[in-house]
């Protein structure tokens, strides 16, 4: 109750501790940012979560408040539909992906949470990664004080069913969405592949960065400089086969079919044709650069360490990052263009501001 959060929180007043909490795509992710000072407190936190988690009418009240501003700001939103509907659509309907409508859920309840979440946090395999300033002696003590304390947990299933998503036949979609700014949005998207083969998801990566500089290009050349398109690959690593290339950009409503079939024709031109050494070369530097700051940071090494356990080539994947990249040639990037970026796979969203 409210006493207790008022206690909780005069424990912790001048503590390094926090507390996050994200339903990933096959995964519930519990993080906290803490020192070494307050690592057992913040451990303690966490497992305290797992085993007697708080179900509050008040921050169910909260959240639905939240969502429904959510929901609003996407209903006046030339991207809204980019997130509620299509992301759907391109998984031929599967309702896991985009989001569901308003009322749907707003209807939820914290009993329908409690049973879907409860078996998990108190059952569910656990993963445990730390990452930072920290004496690996105490965090080990640290973690077998209290994760390692919980009672013994189930395997992970393998979930085989639930990992089937396919694309739709391509389509072209057009949404009028009530706003004041006259704005418009398109995007454009390829299927391409899942993100488990490294190699490939770096040469997509790196295709995405060419996309993106010559869609910048050929936008500004045709229409003024007032568009920034950005384009990048998108693979899945949950769903296996699952990804795309996606294209898309802020546009004058009178010129987004014009944009629309400019950003198809100019990934048709790359299937064709093929990328530049020179286009290779100014795209691969920029990443390499991106590369060494990350390396510097905790959130780097929690992508790599997070899924250590269950995927044990993320460490491999962190040691070719550099050399992997310098690697890359043209035949490679002209082969991913060829097999992905033809015009008859693409699929077009229009979406403009409705003068109603």
């Amino acid at each position: 109750g409210r006493h207790g959060v008022d206690e909780l929180q005069r424990i912790l007043a001048g503590r390094t501790v926090d507390f996050g909490f994200r339903v990933g795509p096959d995964a519930l992710d519990v993080s906290g940012g803490t020192n070494r000072d307050d690592l057992l407190l913040q451990l303690q936190l966490i497992a305290a979560y797992l085993t007697d988690p708080g179900y509050r009418p008040e921050a169910l009240r909260l959240t639905q408040k939240g969502l429904d501003q959510l929901y609003t700001g996407l209903a006046h939103s030339t991207s809204g539909p980019l997130q509620t509907e299509v992301p759907r659509l391109l998984a031929s309907g599967d309702p896991r992906f985009g989001l569901p409508a308003r009322d749907v859920t707003l209807s939820r309840t914290l009993e329908e949470t409690k049973a879907w979440l409860a078996p998990q946090l108190a059952r569910g395999p656990v993963e445990i990664a730390l990452v930072g300033d920290l004496d690996p002696d105490a965090a080990i003590d640290a973690v077998a004080k209290t994760l390692g304390a919980l009672p013994p947990r189930q395997p992970r299933p393998a979930l085989a069913a639930e990992r089937e998503v396919h694309f739709p036949a391509p389509f072209a979609k057009d949404y009028a969405v009530p706003t004041e700014i006259p704005k418009g949005t398109i995007a454009v998207y390829w299927p391409t592949a899942d993100a488990n083969e490294i190699h490939r998801s770096r040469r997509l990566a790196l295709l995405g960065e060419i996309l993106s500089d010559r869609l910048r290009v050929k936008v500004r050349e045709e229409l003024g400089g007032a568009y920034s398109p950005e384009a990048h690959n998108n693979g899945s690593d949950t769903y296996p086969g699952y990804g795309y290339m996606v294209a898309s950009a802020t546009v004058d409503p009178a010129k987004a079919a014009q944009i629309a079939a400019l950003v198809v024709s100019i990934g048709a031109d790359l299937q064709q044709n093929g990328v530049t050494e020179d286009e290779l070369k100014r795209a691969v530097q920029p990443i390499l650069t991106s590369l060494r700051e990350s390396a510097r940071t905790n959130n780097y090494w929690m992508n790599v360490l997070g899924r250590a356990q269950e995927k044990p080539e993320t460490l491999d994947w962190s040691r070719t990052r550099y050399s992997d990249f310098e690697a890359i040639t043209k035949p490679e990037l002209d082969a991913l263009a060829r097999a992905y970026l033809g015009p008859e796979r693409s699929f077009r969203v229009i979406v403009l501001p409705d003068k109603k």
